[in-house]
């Protein structure tokens, strides 16, 4: 498998040579960051129990809506820590 990641890291370089050219960052910080998204990016998807939380009483309706009145660019993780619906 190590041999497999080897040469898709060695093809990621020069396809990256390729299409930039002398600009391209170099080699080792190419295999660097093939390494690096390796280890930190699971493609894989992840075992989750039962079925999702969900909340659809009409307060929670109302919270949400006063939450996204104020800001809709609210983003999701900070709608459920403001509104406290688990």
């Amino acid at each position: 498998m190590e041999i497999l990641r080897s040469v898709v890291r060695r093809q990621t370089f020069e396809l990256l040579l390729e299409v930039i050219g002398d600009s391209s960052a170099d080699r080792d910080t190419i295999l660097r960051w093939s390494q690096t998204f390796e280890v930190q990016h699971n493609t894989e998807d992840k075992e989750f129990s039962g079925k999702p939380t969900t909340s659809t009483d009409n307060t929670s309706a109302f919270i949400i809506a006063r939450i996204l009145v104020e800001d809709r660019r609210m983003t999701y993780d900070v709608i459920a820590v403001e509104s406290r619906i688990p």
